[in-house]
């Protein structure tokens, strides 16, 4: 499956087949309202839970089956529930064994282990991810990482760091 998220959080699951023949002019993908825009989409198994991660620290998991799977055409459902002016910044296709690391714009992160966020159904508000305040700033990221994975951060003037998943440690 197909898994496509909106910045406004909306969410919609395709059959991956209806992606094998793409014409040169391309395919409709998701219709999408005037204010909103396609921001993230990955390959699922069809049996997977879902994370999506908002810029003012929120995110919920659910499963995947609770999207039901749609057609090129439609628009999806929601994802998530979204505060004023809060926007999607991330989505990941999850299993419990994994962690998942926030980033925030002030270059602070926060490892977090999947199996510690709770399973809620699509729609809300979902739970506090990382405080989103002064010091921190808003989320920019999120991304699947483990003890042999490698980070690279790269900042607006063009700096790199590079950090190892075990210099973060996992909190709740």
């Amino acid at each position: 499956n197909m898994v496509l998220v909106t910045k406004n959080g909306t969410i919609k699951r395709t059959d991956a087949q209806e992606f094998a023949k793409v014409r040169s002019t391309g395919i409709r993908a998701i219709s999408l309202k005037d204010d909103d825009e396609l921001v993230f989409c990955s390959l699922s198994s069809g049996n997977d839970s879902i994370v999506i991660a908002t810029a003012y620290g929120h995110g919920i998991r659910f499963l995947e089956r609770e999207v039901r799977v749609m057609g090129r055409q439609a628009s999806g459902v929601r994802g998530i529930k979204l505060k004023t002016g809060d926007y999607v910044v991330g989505m990941q296709i999850v299993s419990d064994d994994k962690d998942i690391l926030f980033a925030t714009e002030r270059g602070y992160g926060k490892r977090v282990r999947v199996g510690d966020f709770r399973v809620a159904h699509r729609g809300g508000f979902g739970v506090r991810t990382i405080p989103t305040h002064e010091r921190n700033g808003n989320v920019v990221g999120l991304v699947i990482v483990d003890d042999e994975s490698e980070i690279l951060l790269i900042g607006q003037s063009g700096k790199i760091i590079r950090l190892s998943p075990k210099e973060v440690r996992t909190m709740g």
